[in-house]
């Protein structure tokens, strides 16, 4: 009988810095693609709000944030899918949003995490 057999797995020194790059650059692709996909829903008058998400957004925080000061109000004032407008628009959009747009976006984060992790 032989001895023991010993196993070891050597990490090239580079691994988690070139892994982390990539899962970081591919929570800002993700956060810029929710964003792209939940614009459409978001009700507008002046812009504002819709515009909110591009600037207060911190893209790779996987938060995506509308922040004027009536976003909650407009997001929460009626339940899901009542007060929702021909054009789509309406309270409870990144939720509308995503019953639309799962497989899309799960197919995104698939494609670009292939690509990203090379």
């Amino acid at each position: 009988m032989s001895g023991p057999i010993n196993l070891g797995i050597h990490w090239d020194p580079n691994f988690q810095k070139r892994t982390e790059a990539g899962f970081q650059r591919l929570q800002k692709e993700a956060d810029g693609e929710f964003i792209r996909l939940v614009t459409p829903y978001v009700p507008v008058r002046t812009g504002a709000l819709r515009g909110s998400a591009k600037d207060s957004t911190v893209l790779g925080s996987g938060l995506i944030r509308h922040t004027t000061p009536y976003a909650a109000a407009q997001y929460y004032r009626l339940p899901c899918g009542q007060g929702v407008r021909e054009d789509g628009c309406g309270p409870h959009w990144g939720e509308r949003c995503v019953d639309d747009h799962k497989e899309d976006f799960i197919q995104f984060v698939k494609t670009r995490a292939k690509e990203v992790n090379k």
